[in-house]
Parts: C-alpha cells; structure tokens; sequence
C-alpha cells in the first residue's frame, strides 16, 4: 500500500471511531495507538489492513499478516500456508475492555480460525487498560511459535482461546468464520414439548456451542452452552423421527451428565461432520439398524456387521499396543468392509470409515510400516 493510501484508511478509521467511542478520550487513544501500530507494522514488515465491520457496527478491526509457512490439511488435501492473518477487534468500551484478538488462517488442526478470543493467550495476562495494542501485534510472533511447537498436541489447540459464556455475537459475525459450523436448530427442554426454545450450534474443530436467540435483536445471539467434543457421552438419532437428536455431555467438574435434545433439519450433515470431528479426540463407538433395508437379509446382514464392527473395535483400541503390519493391515481391511457394508445401505456411516481409513494410511508411523517389506 502506498503512503497516500494508507494515511487514507487510517484517517477513515479513525473517523469511524469518533462514530463508535463516546468519550473525546477513546478517540485520543486510539488515534495515538493507531499511528503506533502503523509504524510498528512497517518497520516488522507485518501485513495491516483496517477494516470498519459494517456488518455489526460494534468493532473497529485490525488484520495483521504475519509470513509464515505452515502445511495443514484442509479438504482432504495439504496445503500450504503463507501468510497467517489475526484481527483485532475493538469495540465501544475499548480501552477498559472490548478488546479481542481472533485468528481468521487455518493453519493448525484443531483449527483457531473458528471465532475463539485468543487475547489471554496471546498476551500470557488477561487483557486490561493498561496494555496497547501495539503490545498484542508484538507478541504475536511468540504466540505462533507456542502454537506450532506444539501443533500435533490437539488438546494443547483446544484448550487455546475461548468462547465466553454470556457473550453476545452477530449472526454475520459468526459467518466470518468458515471452520465454525452453523446448525439452526430448536431445542426441547423438557420430555413433553412444553419448553421449545429457536438456538443455533456451533461447530468447531474442538468445540461445541450452543447460542440462544437476543430477544428484540434478530439478529444476535447469545452463548449458553459450550463443551469439547470429547465430553460427549452419546450422540442418538431419535427412529421415528430423524431429525430429532439427543446429545448427552459429560461434566467433568460434578460429574453428571446433561442431555439436551435437538430438531435439526441438516442433521445428517450435522451428524457426519460431529462424528468426523469428535473421532480426533477419541475412539468413538458407532451403531446403526441400516441392515433393515436389506429385507429378509436383514438378519444375516446383521450378524454380518454386528461382527465387522466388534472386530472393528477391538482393533482400534489395540492398535497403538499391537503396532505392526499384520495389525494394520487387518483394521484397514475392517475399515474397507464397514465401508461397503454403509456404502450398499446407503448409511452416511460410509463416509465416517472411509475418514477413518484416510486418516490412518495419512500417519507417517503406518506409512513407514507399510513401506517396510
């Protein structure tokens, strides 16, 4: 960006603010803070872009590019990565609070492109009036080796950042989040219908979300309920009516369990990319009564896969114990059964064991051993 064209923007963006700060003394700070990032960002070379979200009229946004070259997968593929992009948000309380740092690059999986507020974690404190905004920009860096020294730790990825709960969101601000999955979605509170409630799901890498809708605001959308995937204990498609799910979570903290029921209409895309998602985190247990479509076969079509998928099981918990070829090569042969078996039943059960046996011959480990002769 040339000079002429960056001082541009930086006037606009600070005539936004004297639309958004109610004090003559936001205005001040930030105009100063601005002229410092600015410079800070030309001297590191860092990539600026100031955005004015039209879309929620609450923040004012800073994109900061860093270069750094990471390979992740994304669809199915590895794919390089360049430049990976934080945003800054400062919002109308800025600069007491209203401060948030989310990371808009996938570049990690479990992914933190998906919405979560990184600041704690990128400052190592809780943000607060004192600290700038060039502070955050400079300790950026570091946050990213952090990450990538331990980028094959998926707890350590999911544990970074964090929903909070109470904390209002725009629908459109949501929808800037591609690896956040959204669900619209009406929740049963009780077992006779007599507590419906409109929510939206999220669906992160890591994460399960649940929003309730802001009375008198169409538009936002409130957080209620958040939870890793792996404290969910049973995922049940209700027989007579598919789209009803019930989902029952673990605490850890009272260790009672939760059950929540939901209609959703996507739900068998909802119920595949779950599925998919929570299979990182853990081995996940898996039924289905797709053999009835099978006709008088159904019984023997029954034993059949009610036998791949013991042995299935089995092997799945072993195989870190049991690592050679003859064990691998067993599970993918499991793995090609169970996806046939879906596959001619038409069950989307298909898609979740053909993952499994991708994911499988993707581990370096498996591919030094089936190299092996």
């Amino acid at each position: 960006m040339n000079n002429q064209g960056e001082n541009s923007k930086i006037e606009a963006i600070i005539q936004w603010s004297k639309e958004l700060f109610s004090l003559e003394g936001q205005v001040k700070r930030f105009t100063a803070e601005m002229n410092e990032v600015v410079s800070l960002c030309t001297k590191e070379k860092y990539e600026l872009n100031f955005v004015q979200n039209t879309k929620s009229k609450r923040w004012i946004e800073l994109d900061i590019g860093i270069k750094q070259k990471v390979e992740v997968y994304a669809n199915n593929e590895l794919q390089n990565v360049d430049l990976i992009v934080f945003t800054i948000q400062i919002g109308a309380q800025y600069p007491v609070k209203d401060v948030r740092i989310v990371c808009k690059t996938t570049f990690v999986r479990p992914t933190l492109a998906d919405g979560r507020n990184l600041i704690a974690d990128v400052l190592l404190q809780p943000w607060n009036y004192k600290l700038s905004l060039v502070s955050i920009i400079k300790q950026i860096p570091s946050f990213l080796d952090r990450v990538l020294l331990n980028r094959f730790d998926k707890i350590y990825l999911q544990n970074i950042g964090q929903y909070y709960l109470g904390s209002s969101y725009s629908i459109d601000e949501l929808k800037d989040f591609p690896d956040l999955a959204r669900f619209p979605t009406i929740q049963q509170q009780n077992a006779f219908f007599q507590n419906i409630q409109v929510r939206l799901i999220g669906l992160s890498d890591a994460h399960f979300y649940l929003f309730e809708m802001i009375e008198g605001k169409d538009d936002y959308v409130r957080l209620i309920f958040r939870a890793p995937l792996q404290s969910c204990v049973q995922l049940k498609r209700k027989k007579d009516n598919s789209t009803q799910l019930s989902i029952t979570w673990k605490n850890y903290k009272n260790k009672q369990e939760e059950q929540q029921i939901f209609t959703i209409n996507e739900y068998d895309k909802f119920i595949r990319l779950f599925l998919r998602r929570l299979n990182q985190y853990q081995h996940v247990r898996m039924t289905s009564n797709s053999y009835m479509v099978f006709g008088d076969q159904q019984l023997a079509e029954k034993q059949k896969i009610n036998s791949i998928m013991k042995n299935l099981n089995q092997l799945e918990n072993e195989i870190d114990k049991k690592f050679n070829q003859q064990t691998i090569n067993k599970l993918m042969d499991l793995y090609q059964q169970a996806i046939e078996f879906y596959s001619s039943a038409s069950d989307y059960l298909y898609e979740i064991y053909l993952n499994k046996l991708q994911t499988l011959i993707q581990r370096q480990d498996v591919q030094v051993i089936l190299q092996y002769k």
